[in-house]
C-alpha cells in the first residue's frame, strides 16, 4: 500500500508563525521577570488594596492550590502595576520558575507575605 503524501499549504506555515509570534510576545526574559516580581513584592508589601492584590498574585502563581485570584480583580492595578503582573504571569510560564525563586531571599520575602496577608489563603 502506498501512503499518500500531501502537499504542504500556506496556511500550514501561517500557523507556525502565528505560533511562534505568539511564544514572542507571551515571553519575558529572566531578568524581566525579576523585575517584575521586584515590583509586585514591593508594591505587596504596602497596605492599599492594590497591595493585597499584588500579594494574592505573587502567592497564587507560588501555590494555586492554596492562592486563587479573580481575575477581575486585576481591575485594581494601575497601568504600570498591572503590566509588572502580566509579566510576573508570562515570567512564571516561560522561564519554569515561581516568583519565589526568581528573586533574592524569594522563600523569606513569600513567608513574610503569608503572614501579612492571611485571609488570601484558601483551606480546602
Amino acid at each position: 500500500m502506498s501512503q499518500i503524501i500531501e502537499p504542504v499549504k500556506a496556511s500550514d506555515f501561517a500557523v507556525d508563525q502565528n505560533y511562534e509570534a505568539a511564544l514572542t510576545k507571551n515571553g519575558v526574559t529572566e531578568r524581566e521577570y525579576e523585575e517584575a516580581v521586584e515590583t509586585l513584592v514591593s508594591l505587596a508589601q504596602g497596605g492599599s488594596g492594590a497591595s493585597e492584590l499584588a500579594a494574592h498574585i505573587l502567592l497564587s502563581l507560588s501555590n494555586g492550590n492554596a492562592y486563587q485570584v479573580p481575575l477581575s480583580s486585576f481591575m485594581m492595578l494601575d497601568a504600570l502595576n498591572f503590566d509588572a503582573a502580566l509579566s510576573v504571569i508570562k515570567g512564571h510560564r516561560s522561564c519554569f520558575c515561581s516568583p519565589n525563586n526568581a528573586i533574592q531571599n524569594g522563600d523569606a520575602i513569600f513567608s513574610n507575605l503569608k503572614k501579612r496577608w492571611p485571609t488570601l489563603s484558601i483551606n480546602y
